[in-house]
């Protein structure tokens, strides 16, 4: 017959608030790195144009871009452990840019623009970005 006791789903209520928790995130997350992917883009394109140099033009995008990054991504995650989330966020700048310069050489080998390249890299390890520094 039927039970009046109450089935409780805790496995997809978590999950539920899981989906949840992205959606809020998610827009300030794409704000965030619009604004550091275009810090970064713009140093890329004046360090490449003075020197010719994509390793240093990617390396200085990069760390001019992490105090956007950072800052904006503490206030987005809002971390509990500052000192943990630096630790993680370092290892992760570290990947980032190997895996960055790669895609940017494998692409502007196509012969494809050097900035145009990095615009394109930084569009592909967009999703891979959000994961890491959510996870």
């Amino acid at each position: 017959m039927y039970s009046s006791r109450k089935i409780d789903f805790p496995m997809i209520k978590t999950t539920l608030a899981k989906v949840a928790e992205v959606y809020v995130h998610l827009p300030r997350y794409i704000i965030v790195g619009a604004l550091s992917a275009g810090v970064n883009i713009i140093v890329f394109w004046i360090v490449n144009s003075k020197t010719g140099n994509i390793y240093m033009a990617t390396l200085l995008g990069n760390l001019i871009s992490v105090f956007v990054n950072f800052s904006g991504l503490t206030h987005v995650f809002k971390s509990k452990f500052f000192s943990y989330a630096i630790l993680r966020y370092s290892i992760s700048l570290v990947v980032f840019y190997f895996l960055s310069i790669s895609i940017t050489l494998l692409i502007s080998s196509m012969g494809i623009s050097d900035v145009l390249a990095r615009s394109i890299t930084l569009c592909l390890l967009f999703p891979i970005g959000y994961l890491v520094n959510r996870y």
